[in-house]
């Protein structure tokens, strides 16, 4: 039949970290990737072509290994119609094609496309685990795409007011996973993280170390535990009963 064939062979424990740290890579390459282009956008800037290709196409490469066969991998686009994962995959390689095009020929126009399809790719992904999970939590999670490539954009582009609204949103939705739900069982993951993004919201917005590299390496490294926690929270191999629609 017309079915995705996920994998079988594995144990549960293995294929859970195996989909786990792929989803999680594949995502966050993406969020990096969009939020590069946008931010350039934002500057009036063109995007190195080098870091923009390393980026996306590391991303396109962790994708294969949550999608069962890879020579398969094809199929993943064959049921627009009705599958949000269809979509998502199909976004991505439009959105990687007019990307890589925007940095090589350096068209305003075209840079604003990709900006725009970048950030239709990042709403694609979360609305797999809606779909998925059939929670709204799913939308309010600080772990979100929207939620982490917004954060970076602001912040790399020295949007302060922004940054400081987000972070704002990001803690007053991070605080009550402490006390309900997963909380307890990943406290010390959410209580780095928590530290993380005050450590550095709080440098950023005194002023003091914003150009600074240990920061923006410090936040990058709270994004990175913040989609972990989404994938922790929302069980992200639920999105393989939607795989075995295409």
């Amino acid at each position: 039949g017309n079915r995705f064939e996920m994998k079988s062979q594995e144990s549960p424990s293995t294929e859970n970290r195996d989909g786990i740290w792929s989803l999680l890579l594949f995502t966050l390459l993406s969020t990096f990737s969009v939020s590069y282009i946008i931010t350039s956008l934002l500057k009036g800037i063109y995007p190195d072509a080098l870091v923009n290709f390393i980026i996306i196409l590391s991303a396109g490469f962790f994708s294969l290994f949550h999608l069962g066969k890879k020579v398969r991998a094809w199929r993943a686009i064959s049921n627009l119609k009705s599958s949000p994962l269809s979509i998502e995959i199909a976004l991505f390689i439009f959105y990687m094609a007019i990307s890589s095009l925007a940095v090589l020929i350096k068209v305003p126009v075209i840079l604003l496309i990709s900006s725009v399809s970048g950030f239709a790719f990042l709403v694609s992904i979360d609305n797999v685990y809606i779909h998925a999970n059939r929670k709204r939590s799913v939308l309010l999670h600080s772990g979100s795409t929207l939620l982490s490539s917004l954060a970076i954009i602001s912040l790399y582009s020295g949007s302060i007011m922004p940054f400081a609204f987000i972070l704002i949103i990001r803690l007053i939705l991070s605080l009550p996973l402490f006390f309900t739900g997963k909380g307890t069982e990943y406290f010390s993951i959410r209580f780095i993280r928590i530290a993380i993004l005050l450590v550095t919201g709080t440098g950023y917005l005194s002023g003091l170390v914003r150009a600074d590299i240990h920061l923006f390496s410090l936040f990058l490294t709270g994004e990175l535990l913040d989609r972990l926690l989404f994938y922790l929270d929302f069980e992200p191999l639920s999105i393989r009963s939607i795989a075995k629609k295409i």
